[in-house]
């Protein structure tokens, strides 16, 4: 009945709208489909089948009301690949003209380049060799003259021996008993300091021996065990310690310095090496120390004057150009 019913009146009937079956069926069947993972697929299909595209009002309302679109599109940004971000890095540089060309790189630089040059190498082996081998007498065979045998060179094969009988460190040699003879080894030292063994003084001698191999050994060892020529493809340089690249103008710069330092000592001590009949020594000393260090400086700045004059060359601007 209706709210506005009289009495005696005929009551109103209202209709009262059910649901239809088929379509909610529909609804629920459609609610319970399988969303498509590729909806473009079936795009695709149904486009080549009728042989008309759909326009682009009709495609926005596919994909508005279709779940399945939302379902395979994806929130999460996409990443840029590798080569799209190679390009935009040249574009930015400046590289390939903006068109995404990549730009050439340098030439290979040559084994000679990273190599040391052969006579520096020859003149650090001679040269440093001398002091090397006597400071490894000081350490391991105090007061055994080895440079004798080659003191032909120098005028005197006596002197090694003159030099060590003036610097007192034949005190602690011994050859008497032979091979069971310590022979100024490192069991010539004593747990016991007295005046008769006088391990001070052998301990000075043994420690200014470990000095000068050390110094000396650190001109030695990276000449001789030098990388070999790897070229990195990436850098287009090679690898390890390299005689172009300048890695070895500090040591060399240093090393000379320290040459002039030994020069100096054995010069201002060469009137009273001459009375100990050790002058020819000395003098080996001084012009080896003396040629080891201008050679060092001389193809320090050699090889900077040419790495200028490289580096000029590349960026000198062409005729009518700009760098």
């Amino acid at each position: 009945l209706s709210p506005d019913h009289h009495p005696g009146s005929q009551p109103r009937k209202t209709k009262i709208a059910l649901p239809d079956p088929k379509q909610k069926a529909e609804e629920m069947a459609g609610k319970t489909q399988r969303r498509k993972i590729f909806p473009h697929m079936g795009d695709e299909k149904s486009s080549s089948s009728s042989g008309a595209a759909p326009s682009g009002n009709d495609k926005a309302k596919t994909t508005d009301g279709d779940p399945s679109y939302d379902n395979a599109k994806s929130s999460k940004p996409r990443r840029r690949s590798s080569k799209a971000k190679g390009k935009g890095k040249e574009n930015k540089n400046g590289g390939g003209g903006g068109n995404g060309v990549a730009k050439p790189r340098g030439a290979a630089p040559a084994p000679s380049d990273h190599l040391l040059p052969l006579p520096l190498v020859v003149i650090v082996l001679l040269c440093s060799g001398l002091f090397w081998m006597s400071s490894f007498r000081d350490v391991m065979a105090t007061g055994k003259p080895v440079l004798d045998t080659v003191g032909k060179l120098w005028g005197q094969e006596d002197a090694d021996l003159n030099l060590l009988q003036y610097t007192k460190s034949t005190d602690w040699f011994d050859d008497t008993k032979g091979w069971r003879s310590k022979q100024g080894g490192l069991s010539t030292i004593s747990a016991v300091t007295t005046d008769a063994n006088n391990m001070g003084g052998l301990f000075v001698r043994k420690l200014s021996g470990a000095a000068g191999l050390a110094y000396h050994t650190t001109k030695i060892w990276p000449v001789i065990f030098q990388s070999s020529p790897t070229l990195d493809a990436k850098r287009m340089r090679f690898r390890g310690s390299s005689w172009g690249g300048g890695h070895y103008d500090g040591l060399l710069l240093l090393t000379a310095f320290g040459n002039a330092c030994l020069a100096a000592f054995y010069g201002s001590r060469l009137d009273e090496l001459r009375d100990a009949g050790a002058a020819g020594l000395a003098a080996a000393y001084v012009v080896a120390s003396l040629l080891e260090a201008a050679v060092f400086v001389s193809y320090v700045a050699g090889r900077r004057l040419r790495s200028g004059e490289r580096r000029g060359g590349e960026t000198r601007p062409a005729a009518g150009g700009s760098p």
